[in-house]
């Protein structure tokens, strides 16, 4: 396994395709505000370690590359479209910190944090 195929793993997981674009983009919020620790069985195969035994973290995503990642979960339509999610993620989510998510969204923000840190492949979040 490598790293992409880390996120393409958490993504394919977490979001269904019933799922609000509201959801949608709180998880790519998500993963775009926390590095993540992934669990020590998990062999990543191009991530650089300086010791066997260092932990395995992955540095956030960028807003493009989660848009790129999230669109890749659909074969066709609007949502097959990176630059759909890439729109939608500037214009109504554009948080680069996790708390900077409005009161009104926080709620439904930490439950898609908390399916995220469930996860198998996660050990923990770590905000930025």
């Amino acid at each position: 396994m490598n790293v992409i195929e880390v996120y393409q793993q958490i993504l394919a997981d977490c979001i269904t395709d019933e799922m609000s674009v509201e959801t949608i983009l709180l998880f790519m919020v998500v993963l775009h505000t926390h590095s993540i620790q992934v669990v020590p069985t998990v062999t990543i195969n191009d991530l650089q370690l300086a010791s066997p035994d260092q932990l395995k973290i992955l540095a956030p995503l960028t807003h493009r590359h989660v848009a790129d990642l999230v669109s890749a979960l659909w074969h066709s339509g609007e949502r097959s479209q990176d630059a759909f999610w890439y729109g939608l993620y500037v214009s109504k989510t554009p948080f680069e910190i996790f708390e900077d998510i409005p009161d009104d969204l926080m709620d439904q923000a930490n439950r898609v944090k908390a399916t995220v840190e469930d996860h198998p492949l996660i050990a923990r979040l770590i905000p930025e």
